[in-house]
Formats: C-alpha cells, structure tokens, sequence
C-alpha cells in the first residue's frame, strides 16, 4: 500500500478539474511521523491558524505537480515559493488530502480487529478451521445459513417477521440476528456475517506487515521510525492493541492456579 511508504508519489486532481481535459496533477507524498505532528501542532480546526495549517501541509506533503498554468496560459514551475499562485480553495483542498492520506478511516480500524480476532479464535479452534474454509461452506450448502453474503434478515422475536432493519416493522421491537458467530465468552463479541466472508485482504496484508515488523524488530523502510508515515503508525497501534487487548483478556480469564494451591492447602490443613 502507497500510503505506508514516506517514498510514495501519488497523483491527485482537483474536484473541480477531475472532468476538464486540461488538468493539473499534483503529486503528493504521505507524512511521516514527525511531520504530521507538526502539522496538528499548528491547529487544524482553529480558523486563525488554517492559514499556518495549510501551508504547513502542503510545505510537507506537495511535492510536484503537472500542467499548472497562470490565467494567461503560462506554465508555472513546481516551486514551493509558487504556492501563492494557487487557489486559497485548492491550497486547502490539497493540504485536508495530504492529511487524509496519512490518517486512518474508522472502516480501517475495525477491519484490522476483525483480523485480529478472527486470528485469534483460529488459533485457539485449530481443529475447526477447516469449517470455515469457503469450499466447505459450499460443499455443506452452508452459505445462506451463515449469512456469507450479509443479506440473510433478522426475524422479530414476537411475530417471526423477517426484515433487514433494526426494529420491526409491524411490533417495533428489536430483531435478532438469524446468524451469530461468537469469538468469545464475552456478550458483545460477536458478529451476524460469516467472519471469512468480511474479511478484507487490505486489513490483512496490513495485520501481516505490522506483525512481521514487530517480530523482526525492524520497521519497514529505512530512516528510522521518524521517517515512517504515519499511517503504518496508527495502523501499528491499533493492531498491537487489540493484539493486546485480546491477550489481556484471556490472561484476566485463566483460573490464578496459586491462589488455587494455597486454598488446597489450606482446605488439607483444616481436616
């Protein structure tokens, strides 16, 4: 993936050039660590300090562009000095874009736990594992009973009604999944659609890039962890805390076998 190498040169059009012939391409490159914690230093909701924010970004991130021409047809060099000849709007369009690119969407985030769970159980149910395999749940004729397409309604607990929203229709109350996959004890972790079936292999390629970085000691790409971007930061960070989060919680789970040898004693003493 682009965004995990500070190396990348993306291109990007404009919204309001992305129909026209003639348009200009900018090239930009994602932010490494340090870079954009310079960019948030600055504020970045604040309306005094957009202006700072926005130079800052494109200072960092810009670092090219194509076809770029004056009102009169001129060329325009790429220069950071020449940034005043773009639009105040498509200076602030490039700098929220250069700031996507190294930040990390919320449908990301729960991919890369999903992954992280989904590894989990696998490890703990070897045995099972076949079962989830795509040419078993074919050969049984499991697809439709295991949700795989995520079109299999909820039904109504009080009148069986199948929808596909939240309520019901006819009672108004809440309906309940056809299909569950249970990843642990816990109430809430849980999820209506066969787990291979949402699974995605961006989460994936991701989960196995931090996971070998993290077991080799070694980051990525060269020039240290300054110089990594701050996409594979988050992801980084995400991935090592569920990781975490989910060895914490079998760990809390496990009986305290010491505390279970000294009541034995104990008990042995008082007979």
């Amino acid at each position: 993936m682009a965004r995990l190498d500070p190396r990348s040169r993306l291109e990007y059009v404009c919204e309001s050039e992305r129909e026209s012939e003639g348009k200009t391409i900018f090239y930009l490159k994602p932010l490494s660590i340090a870079e954009y914690l310079k960019c948030e230093s600055v504020g970045r909701v604040q309306a005094v300090k957009v202006g700072t924010f926005t130079l800052r970004a494109l200072q960092y991130g810009l670092i090219g562009w194509d076809n770029f021409a004056d009102e009169e047809g001129g060329v325009i060099p790429f220069d950071l000095k020449n940034i005043s000849y773009l639009h105040p709007n498509i200076q602030i369009e490039l700098a929220e874009e250069i700031v996507r690119i190294a930040e990390l969407e919320g449908e990301i985030v729960e991919e890369l736990k999903l992954v992280a769970r989904w590894g989990e159980w696998l490890d703990k149910n070897e045995n099972r594992k076949h079962q989830w395999e795509c040419e078993f749940c074919l050969e049984k004729k499991l697809f439709k009973n295991r949700n795989c397409d995520g079109t299999l309604p909820n039904k109504c607990s009080k009148c069986s009604k199948e929808t596909l929203e939240d309520e019901c229709p006819i009672c108004g109350v809440k309906t309940i999944p056809q299909f569950k996959f249970r990843f642990s004890s816990t109430i809430t972790d849980w999820v209506a659609r066969c787990p291979v079936a949402m699974l995605t292999p961006r989460a994936i390629q991701l989960t196995n890039i931090v996971n070998f970085t993290d077991n080799a000691k070694a980051l990525p790409f060269h020039c240290g962890a300054f110089e990594q971007t701050y996409f594979f930061y988050l992801i980084r960070m995400v991935v090592l805390s569920e990781q975490n989060a989910i060895l914490k919680k079998e760990l809390d789970q496990k009986p305290d076998f010491n505390h279970i040898q000294k009541e034995s004693k104990r008990h042995g003493q008082s007979k």
